[in-house]
């Protein structure tokens, strides 16, 4: 029967072309009250698959309203007219829990959808792309379409993933507002790992746990290799949003009638609106296309740490790349060339990378330096570089992986070639992941056009796709050090990556027991609630934690109470919280009200749904901090005492951690001889510091602090300090010959006078001791190389991927004036200060040793987005005696005897990209000008080399005049 809308499809502000299509499929289906066949082929698996009493697996649906567990709410009921499905979103098949529908069934203790995931034939992945303007849905709507003979994007993806015998079709579902959702279904009846009766897995010998992780794995594989051909095909990136790479997102379901939740202004859309999910185009099949040949996912799939390899593969594979010919390399690109029908992509060397084989392949007879490879259990090459082969993928013979090819030619016959352990390409160092050369080239070689605006989103959007590849380069097993430059959005991409991950790391911790989150760290609790703000903006489901103490204080300060002295509360024998219940009941009232409001629906307490923001000395401390994790979980109780509830801080771990713009004293411990020595005394005298009570040893800094023996820090530092092993810190001697800096004019230089002070330096463990995963991100070369130092100073250096995206051409270098001003040094800077705050009262001045209104030093300027719409007056100056000796020390200890042009290199391009570069205001003109003194100037910047800006000398004073 026909219905009758008042919305219609024609009236939208899109292209004659986009509204004709919408428009039609509508007016036809409204016109015969029925959908055709060729549109409804997904709407009919999930009714044959929903909710029925007494059957074991369902395919979840929901209206608008979210329901707790994605339990069975209601029967799916499926019309036959335009609003077919009376639920708008469905998702993958999940396994009733036990008990449902029993009277005594309890849905806030039922499993969680995590746990349930079972295998009912198939499985749908789905990619969207939130657009902003009529013409990005135009666009999306023009791939559906095929015109003027030529097959459109969705066609051309279609026909690709048709070579696989698990490839079922796909459906293109109008979502009703912004975007399209492309479903794609494929059969995972084959799984072996994972059978399609979740029943059986006890027979397996394998946990409900373990079979629902393989599910989940499986799904973000064929999600990957999806969006991969998307990419390819279409030639660039594009910006699906990640949060649908998950078995559990809720899609939209094909032919419902969607009620709009707020506006959409750009086709005129209003909320409250009902809006047809209608099918765009659909091609869904019963079974696999005629020319597939192999699955896309192999039967005998299974998650990565399962795939542990014997002693006798490892020997092999060592056997293979012990000795060689050239006779076998030969033979490899004999069969590439038959396989692929031409000379190019060539195999030229073989490594062993971390017990994998990994083979390099030439693009072009002219690729000196060739980055496309093949990597162990992967059969299709990753093209790397510049290359003529457009969309093309390439498969290696024989449908063997790179191991398993590699092994097949390195026979146990004693006649046949082997592989020799190829010396390394000279251009890739030893201690750099050979993949990363090529990701680094891609992003180097990033197209820039039209204006600026445009220019950053693609540098961006060639970040996103290189951090993504490089996080899936590491597989969760390795650390991630990435620098880039200043406001490019290493942070947004991160958190973009994460929001579609977290459910992995959940099922993982699950097997473990607890919960184990994702976290961000960043350098200031400011930053980390900032930061939070706008990933709950994007994703939902951030969390802010803070420490207890700092807690505590806003506590007092919110009643008007005295915050007690920490160590007062720490010694009583209540313990700190009964303390301040006992002493201060109203700021235990208000501390309990901020702890029963963290976790939320729109934050809850689960790490497949929350990641959490806090501070660098949070997530440093994580993993031994105690009464924070306790007190924050959601099951504390303020009645029982802290030790009974010590269970607590075992259920709230961290997983892997995006640690934002770290510091050289983060990364290494460096003790002056005085601060060595003094500690070393304190050691000394109490030698069973370990296995006092917790009372005793705060007693013990209190005495020491009111002696003036240890520096007035907090008690948590002074405890770890007297928890380290002394005798691993590495004393070095500041030597002025080996890096020199001033005029070195004899013993009376302040610089010269430093030699032969001793420091003793030694690599922090917290990132190896915490049982995460890092990921570091930065801007400057410093910190970089401390942090690649270290890893190999604790003989982790394979456990770190450093990556280099500093490279910007036609961005950087930045022009900036440099104006030479005597006054520019520690002695009158305050008056230079003053006259250019007086010329220029709204502008932001980033100098150290002096203070103002306007003034902000170099280390809080770090990241800070405050100074992007405001002139900036950078006055970089001369070190201290103290900071050159620092500095002195770290490079040698380090290896890096340009330490110190490496160092005011990083403090100019932090300083400079506050207000240039990718942080440049679209609202005003604004200045960036740096001062300094001629002979800072002479001895400094003009030997600055690596730094992403210009200097350019100016006459004129540039604070006098009108502000730009």
């Amino acid at each position: 029967m026909s219905q009758n809308f008042k919305f219609t499809f024609r009236a939208l502000p899109l292209s004659a072309a986009s509204r004709a299509q919408l428009a039609g499929i509508q007016e036809s289906v409204e016109a015969s009250g029925r959908i055709p066949a060729t549109r409804r082929g997904l709407l009919n698996m999930i009714a044959e698959n929903a909710y029925v009493p007494n059957q074991k697996n369902y395919v979840p649906v929901r209206a608008e309203k979210c329901i707790l567990g994605m339990l069975p709410a209601s029967l799916l009921r499926v019309n036959a007219g335009i609003h077919a499905a009376t639920a708008t979103f469905f998702s993958n098949p999940l396994e009733i829990p036990e008990g449902f529908g029993l009277p005594d069934f309890d849905p806030q203790n039922a499993a969680p959808p995590k746990t349930r995931l079972t295998n009912a034939g198939f499985v749908t992945v789905t990619l969207e792309m939130d657009c902003e303007t009529p013409g990005q849905i135009d666009e999306n709507l023009e791939w559906t379409r095929d015109s003027d003979g030529k097959n459109g994007l969705l066609t051309r993806v279609d026909a690709e993933l048709s070579k696989y015998k698990d490839y079922r079709g796909f459906s293109a579902v109008y979502s009703g507002r912004r975007s399209i959702h492309y479903h794609f279904v494929f059969s995972i009846a084959h799984l072996e790992a994972a059978p399609p009766n979740a029943g059986e897995t006890t027979q397996l010998g394998l946990k409900q746990l373990n079979y629902s992780a393989i599910l989940a794995s499986a799904h973000n594989s064929y999600w990957d290799y999806v969006r991969t051909c998307f990419e390819q095909i279409e030639g660039r990136p594009l910006q699906f949003d990640t949060t649908m790479r998950s078995w559990l997102q809720w899609r939209r379901t094909p032919w419902a009638m969607r009620r709009l939740e707020k506006d959409f202004p750009p086709l005129g859309l209003k909320a409250g609106m009902l809006i047809p999910q209608v099918v765009v185009r659909e091609n869904i099949r019963s079974r696999a296309a005629p020319q597939s040949d192999d699955f896309l996912v192999a039967r005998n799939f299974s998650l990565p740490e399962q795939r542990a390899r014997s002693s006798s593969t490892s020997t092999r594979r060592s056997s293979a790349a012990a000795a060689t010919s050239d006779e076998a390399l030969r033979l490899l690109q004999n069969m590439c060339a038959e396989e692929w029908e031409m000379e190019y992509p060539k195999p030229v060397s073989v490594l062993l990378q971390n017990g994998e084989h990994l083979i390099h392949f030439q693009n072009h007879a002219d690729d000196i330096n060739p980055s496309t490879v093949a990597l162990g259990e992967y059969r299709m090459l990753q093209l790397n570089g510049r290359h003529p082969f457009g969309s093309r993928r390439f498969f290696l013979p024989g449908h063997m992986s790179a191991n398993e090819l590699i092994e097949h030619l390195s026979s146990e016959d004693e006649n046949s070639p082997h592989f020799e352990a190829c010396p390394r390409n000279p251009a890739l160092s030893v201690d750099r992941h050979p993949l990363v050369f090529g990701l680094e080239e891609e992003f180097r070689s990033t197209v820039l056009t039209g204006p600026p605006v445009e220019q950053r989103s693609a540098v961006r959007r060639s970040l996103g796709e290189t951090i993504s590849y490089l996080r899936m380069l590491a597989a969760g097993q390795n650390d991630i050090l990435l620098e880039s430059v200043e406001g490019v959005g290493k942070t947004s991409s991160f958190q973009r990556e994460l929001a579609g991950e977290i459910f992995d790391d959940a099922m993982a911790a699950d097997q473990h027991g607890g919960m184990s989150f994702a976290c961000f760290a960043f350098r200031s609790l400011e930053q980390a609630q900032a930061k939070a703000a706008e990933y709950c903006s994007r994703y939902g489901g951030g969390v802010v934690i803070k420490g207890l103490w700092r807690i505590y204080e806003e506590a007092c300060a919110a009643t008007g109470g005295r915050a007690l002295y920490r160590t007062e509360l720490q010694t009583s024998s209540r313990g700190p919280l009964g303390e301040i219940k006992r002493r201060q009941p109203m700021v235990f009232d208000a501390m309990e009200a901020v702890r029963k409001s963290l976790w939320s629906q729109r934050g809850p307490f689960d790490s497949g749904r929350t990641i959490l923001f806090m501070s660098h000395a949070s997530a440093m401390r994580w993993h031994h901090s105690r009464i924070t994790r306790i007190w924050a979980h959601p099951r504390f109780d303020p009645e029982a005492p802290l030790a009974e509830q010590a269970h607590l801080r075992d259920d709230f771990r961290l997983s892997k951690v995006v640690f934002d713009e770290p510091d050289v004293d983060e990364i290494l411990h460096r003790f002056s001889q005085k601060e060595y020595e003094a500690l070393l005394s304190s050691q000394e005298n109490h030698p069973r510091w370990r296995h006092l009570l917790r009372s005793e040893r705060q007693g013990i800094y209190m005495q020491l602090r009111a002696e003036g023996a240890v520096p007035a820090s907090s008690f948590e530092a002074f405890d770890e300090r007297m928890r380290l092993d002394l005798t691993k810190l590495e004393p070095v001697q500041v030597d002025p010959d080996r890096i020199p800096f001033g005029r070195q004019h004899g013993p009376f230089d302040m610089y010269a006078k430093q030699r032969n002070y001793v420091f003793y330096l030694g690599v922090q463990q917290w990132i190896f001791d915490a049982g995460c995963r890092w990921a570091f991100l930065t801007t400057e070369d410093f910190v970089s190389n401390v942090i690649e130092s270290s890893y190999a100073r604790a003989g982790r250096k394979s456990l770190l991927i450093r990556c280099d995206l500093d490279e910007v051409s036609g961005i950087y270098p930045v022009p900036v004036p440099l104006f030479l001003d005597k006054r520019a040094s520690k002695r009158r800077i305050s008056e230079l200060v003053q006259e250019i705050a007086a010329a220029r009262p709204n502008a932001k001045i980033i100098a150290d040793v002096v203070k103002g209104s306007s003034v902000t030093n170099f280390i809080t300027m770090k990241g800070s987005n405050d100074f992007q719409h405001d002139d900036v007056f950078i006055i970089p100056m001369f070190p201290s005696d103290h900071l050159y000796a620092l500095l002195n020390v770290t490079g040698i200890f380090i290896g890096s005897d340009d330490v110190i042009s490496m160092y005011y290199a990083d403090q100019l391009n932090q300083a400079v990209g506050r207000n240039r570069g990718f942080r440049e205001s679209d609202r005003r003109s604004t200045a960036t000008v740096v001062v300094a003194s001629p002979s800072f100037s002479k001895a400094v910047l003009r030997g600055l080399t690596q730094t992403r800006v210009e200097l350019r000398q100016t006459e004129r004073k540039p604070w006098e005049g009108p502000a730009q």
